[in-house]
């Protein structure tokens, strides 16, 4: 009789690595995200000592297995990483803009850089936005995937990291509907919501300030819980079991996640989990033709016959039609859509930005600064609003007119070219395909979760090209956290 054989135990030094990483994303989450520099920091703190739980422990380790150390030195993900903080260093220094003074006002004046042939930046505040305020943001997450990636070698702690994620995603859109449902004006109870959206419909969601960005997070979550339905799901398929099915429980997760994304109301994070919904049931299609053959196409004959009759009531009742269309032409329609116009010209100005400096960008964190010489050739766009705010000397409303003032881009990927230039976004390029190459390499270790998964990394990415949601750390790290866990489960599933 064969002897049954034995997984090896998960080191516990593997498992301090898990509540660590797992620790830094609870943390950005009750820090209303990351988004003030006191929760940023605490999170590099966090990811700090990280790095210390990579040296091995005298007891508990795999026998063989290379030293983490050494395999971190020999990461590219390390040294890319590495490269793009150099970057930010470099124009902390070499500066390419100046502040004078002209009529008794600050303007932002272009100037020289010291070493013309380096990347150059500007001087801002670092409670605001600066060269070193981007270095804070950005090396949270790099070290979190650089240790998770070197520190986990089992497949246990891995999907111990992956579960985690997912469940913390799932409290934070349970937290979200609670406060919602409850008509919550605090922000855990503890942290009050911006002034400007005291009297909005949905002020904050879960621990997030802008709607928009916590629909995001949760669309992070939702397709965690689907690729791990799956996963659960073709496991029990291989090994021929017929009881447990626990992974169904992934499902219904997904499913109040997705609740959560639609009830934040916010249009962009909509458009997005719709798409990732699409590609899960793309993927399971798939899967029921190749398991049951003719078959399995009742299941996407389902979704077919649901779209057919959405169709016919758009025909047989033409006020919903009508009623579709102008909420359409709100939404799409820029002298509708007042946020949609000045993302339009956000745009338009990061476009010109991009084709004044493409190769070396504005610099690390210019953004709030450096498009307001841009924002003179746009005359029509009014950036002027008339509104009562309370006068410190006397206490009342004064009617007075007020600049807005925009902090960033609204669109994550032409801003990161505008401030760190071809130059810069190079090394996040070269990560992204060297764990793309990884995935290929490992290509027996893929499922139906994994790609589900996969996929879910590819929508948050294509919604940068809209939105803004990467401007957040909590969003950026457990982004940057699914993308490795990924590959990294595919090339675990390899040794099986």
């Amino acid at each position: 009789m064969r002897r049954k054989r034995t997984r090896p135990t998960v080191p516990p030094r593997e498992n301090a690595l898990v509540f660590a990483l797992l620790l830094n994303v609870l943390w950005l989450a009750f820090a209303l995200g990351g988004v003030r520099l006191w929760g940023e920091l605490t999170a590099l703190l966090i990811a700090l000592a990280t790095l210390f739980l990579l040296p091995e422990w005298k007891t508990g380790e795999i026998h063989g297995a290379s030293k983490p150390l050494f395999r971190l030195l020999k990461l590219p993900l390390f040294w890319l990483g590495f490269g793009l903080i150099l970057v930010f260093y470099i124009q902390s220094w070499n500066l390419g803009w100046e502040w004078r003074i002209r009529e008794g006002r600050p303007v932002l004046a272009a100037v020289d850089p010291s070493v013309s042939w380096l990347p150059a930046g500007i001087v801002a505040p670092l409670e605001d936005s600066n060269p070193f305020r981007m270095m804070i943001f950005y090396i949270t997450p790099w070290l979190a995937c650089c240790c998770a990636w070197v520190g986990l070698s089992t497949r246990r702690s891995v999907n111990r990291l992956v579960n985690g994620l997912a469940a913390v995603g799932v409290l934070f859109g349970g937290l979200a509907l609670y406060q919602h449902f409850k008509g919550k004006d605090l922000i855990l109870g503890l942290f009050p919501t911006v002034p400007t959206k005291v009297n909005a419909d949905i002020p904050f969601w879960g621990t997030l300030i802008n709607e928009n960005h916590a629909a995001f997070f949760l669309i992070i979550a939702t397709g965690l819980c689907l690729g791990l339905f799956l996963t659960g799901w073709h496991r029990d398929l291989r090994l021929f079991k017929h009881r447990g099915g626990s992974w169904l429980l992934y499902l219904g997760m997904a499913l109040m996640t997705t609740f959560s994304v639609l009830m934040a109301q916010a249009r962009g994070a909509i458009g997005f989990v719709a798409l990732l919904w699409f590609i899960f049931i793309v993927i399971l299609s798939v899967f029921f033709v190749w398991r049951f053959g003719l078959k399995g196409l009742a299941f996407p004959g389902v979704f077919a016959a649901i779209a057919i009759a959405i169709v016919i009531t758009f025909i047989v009742n033409p006020d919903v039609y009508e009623r579709q269309e102008k909420e359409w032409i709100r939404t799409f329609n820029t002298v509708e859509n007042p946020q949609l116009e000045a993302r339009y010209y956000m745009m338009q100005i990061a476009a010109d930005m991009i084709a004044d400096k493409p190769w070396y960008g504005h610099g690390a964190g210019s953004w709030r600064y450096t498009h307001l010489p841009y924002l003179k050739n746009y005359p029509e766009f009014k950036t002027e609003q008339v509104r009562w705010l309370p006068n410190p000397f006397t206490g009342k409303n004064e009617r007075r007119k007020v600049t807005l003032w925009y902090e960033n881009a609204h669109v994550d990927l032409m801003e990161y070219v505008v401030e760190w230039g071809i130059i810069g976004c190079l090394f996040p390029v070269m990560a992204g395909l060297w764990l793309l190459y990884r995935g290929i390499r490992a290509h027996s270790g893929w499922d139906m979760g994994t790609l589900t998964m996969l996929m879910t990394v590819l929508v948050v990415f294509l919604g940068a090209l809209a939105e803004f949601h990467f401007r957040i750390p909590l969003v950026l790290l457990v982004w940057c956290l699914l993308f490795t866990l990924t590959i990294k489960t595919a090339e675990l599933n390899t040794h099986r």
